[in-house]
């Protein structure tokens, strides 16, 4: 177990994403306990020890050999894990510690991207519940959420997202006749085609959490 540093004032910065590598029981009333594997949202970095940081929504210090740089599968942040894998306690986790809601991994997915394209309705309505989240964010392909529901075949969060009120200009042309009868049902014929879905361009194994 690392030995605990002297403690000094911090002053806050930005926010970097961390790893908690072992169980901290905080002995100070300005401290934070944390489990090993608790993602940890550092605030102030300015001294070497000690760091301001949030833990499951509450701020305090944190002594920072605790703690390891957060590595994520292809994504810019935990949000997007949570959300293609359909982890409801990391994402809660994450809203909760004010993550962009709307910020954009490499290949310009969303969260709601996503979501959408693992149809993962309780993530989708998580995201939907947030006043900030965009409805019609392109990634780097051009896909909106909706359309990443479309061609993935996911019928439940095409309809979740028409709801919300996607737009539908660019969906493109559907195979997945679920889908088709969806959109049948809110007056779009779009059933014939395909799409330039593209499983490489996610960079996502289909154990993800997919259905």
């Amino acid at each position: 177990m690392a030995s605990k540093p002297p403690k000094p004032a911090t002053r806050p910065r930005n926010t970097k994403i961390m790893t908690a590598i072992h169980d901290y029981v905080a002995n100070e009333a300005d401290e934070l306990s944390f489990k090993a594997g608790d993602i940890v949202y550092v605030l102030d970095m300015s001294d070497t020890d000690w760091w301001k940081a949030r833990v499951k929504g509450k701020e305090g210090q944190v002594p920072s050999n605790y703690l390891e740089t957060t590595a994520h599968d292809g994504s810019t942040s935990p949000l997007h894990d949570a959300a293609k894998r359909g982890n409801m306690e990391l994402l809660r986790e994450c809203l909760l510690n004010k993550m962009p809601v709307n910020q954009g991994d490499a290949a310009g997915n969303t969260a709601l991207h996503w979501a959408a394209r693992a149809g993962h309705m309780d993530i989708i309505s998580a995201l939907l519940a947030v006043p900030q989240v965009q409805l019609n964010t392109s990634n780097k392909l051009g896909e909106t959420p909706i359309k990443t529901a479309a061609m993935a075949g996911k019928p439940g969060a095409v309809q979740k997202l028409l709801e919300a009120g996607a737009k539908t200009d660019s969906l493109g042309k559907v195979t997945d006749p679920e889908v088709s009868l969806v959109l049948r049902q809110w007056g779009l014929g779009k059933t014939v085609g395909a799409g330039n879905y593209n499983d490489a361009e996610y960079e996502v194994e289909e154990s993800d959490g997919e259905e």
